[in-house]
């Protein structure tokens, strides 16, 4: 089965954190996680 992956971005911290959990509890996703785009670019290469 294809892993299913997704980025969120989200300055606030509870929010990606409420968000994370959501979605891979619920919808069984893993996610990437970062306050920034520029965070978010430099973890490209582990994905």
């Amino acid at each position: 089965m294809a892993r299913k992956l997704v980025l969120l971005i989200d300055y606030e911290a509870s929010v990606r954190v409420i968000l994370q959990v959501c979605l891979h509890r619920l919808g069984g996703w893993d996610v990437l996680a970062v306050s920034s785009v520029r965070y978010s670019w430099g973890d490209r290469k582990t994905l």
